[in-house]
């Protein structure tokens, strides 16, 4: 028989989960439903893959190869290397990130790390990295903090809608780094993919349009009876009203974009420790290419000039973390 555990209850004959989650039986026979999936070490060929609507935990590391999508939050507590990581909610690796060409994160909210080699990393708020972001791609629609005075960004691309505070750039030599910030470059890729939605979109209107007068002309030659053409005709002006409303969102969606790339941002980059020569600046519209070592400097795009410029910085500007009124908006 089937004995109740955490999270359920025997009704009779029949055992109830009371809430939403992941079943689990023990040799006992005692059956509990939890609402968050838990590994006991390594994430490897012995469970798998991962997809859970809730909060997913990894007492271990996370294996090149295996992806874990979660509704809620990730939290590894070990390493990750070279796997695909998607959360509805944030993402915290408290070992070590190398993503390698096929590693990926992906989150809706925050992404907290510790070390970065290489991998892509897309937050659509904030990304906090304790110590090195090296060779990495990242995508960050908030702020990024680095956390300790041995922080670093090395190599690869970094882009920000918002502002960055950082201890070090770049390094004595010169590896190709680049740094972007600004809204401008999210909204363009974002304008980029609306086309391509709003082109198929175009294509699922004509061809409802096209089905509707076929069953508007079936009238005269009578192939349809007249209760099949009602219900053709309902269920597609249904379509089309739904397919307009879709496109009236994306032309409203597409305004907005516009308007970003129009208008002017301000962004600032806070380099609190040193930015070395050869690193590449974008904020805004101005780019620059840092030709000696900067130290202690507070970049900003000038937007009488369209320039970027520097001033020494301010320490008490310099952030670790978002202000409360921030994490009071989120």
């Amino acid at each position: 028989p089937l004995i109740a555990g955490e999270n359920t209850e025997l009704r009779g004959n029949e055992l109830y989960s009371l809430c939403d989650g992941r079943p689990q039986f023990d040799t006992s026979g005692t059956v509990s439903v939890f609402e968050e999936f838990k590994v006991n070490g390594d994430l490897d060929l012995r469970i798998g893959n991962i997809d859970f609507f809730g909060d997913v935990e990894v007492s271990g590391n996370v294996l090149s190869g295996f992806r874990i999508i979660a509704g809620g939050n990730v939290f590894v507590r070990g390493s990750v290397e070279g796997a695909i990581i998607q959360a509805g909610k944030s993402i915290v690796i408290n070992g070590s990130y190398s993503g390698g060409e096929k590693g990926e994160l992906i989150a809706s909210e925050d992404i907290y790390l510790s070390h970065v080699n290489s991998g892509t990393i897309r937050s659509e708020r904030h990304l906090f990295v304790r110590r090195e972001l090296v060779n990495a791609n990242s995508y960050v629609k908030g702020n990024l903090y680095m956390g300790s005075a041995s922080s670093a960004i090395i190599g690869g691309k970094t882009y920000v809608s918002g502002e960055m505070n950082v201890y070090t750039i770049g390094s004595p030599l010169e590896v190709h780094t680049f740094i972007s910030l600004g809204p401008q470059e999210f909204a363009k890729q974002d304008l980029n993919e609306l086309k391509v939605n709003l082109s198929k979109l175009e294509q699922r209107l004509q061809l409802a349009q096209i089905g509707l007068n076929k069953v508007d002309d079936d009238k005269e030659s009578g192939h349809l009876t007249e209760e099949n053409r009602n219900h053709l005709s309902r269920h597609l002006k249904a379509s089309l009203r739904r397919l307009n409303d879709k496109k009236s969102d994306l032309i409203r969606r597409r305004s907005a974009l516009n308007e970003t790339l129009s208008k002017n941002h301000t962004s600032f980059l806070r380099v609190a420790r040193r930015i070395n020569s050869g690193v590449r600046l974008k904020i805004g519209n101005a780019t620059v290419r840092i030709e000696t070592i900067k130290n202690n400097v507070e970049f900003f795009e000038n937007h009488s000039s369209k320039k970027v410029e520097m001033r020494p910085l301010n320490m008490n500007l310099f952030r670790r973390e978002p202000e409360e009124s921030e994490k009071d908006e989120e």
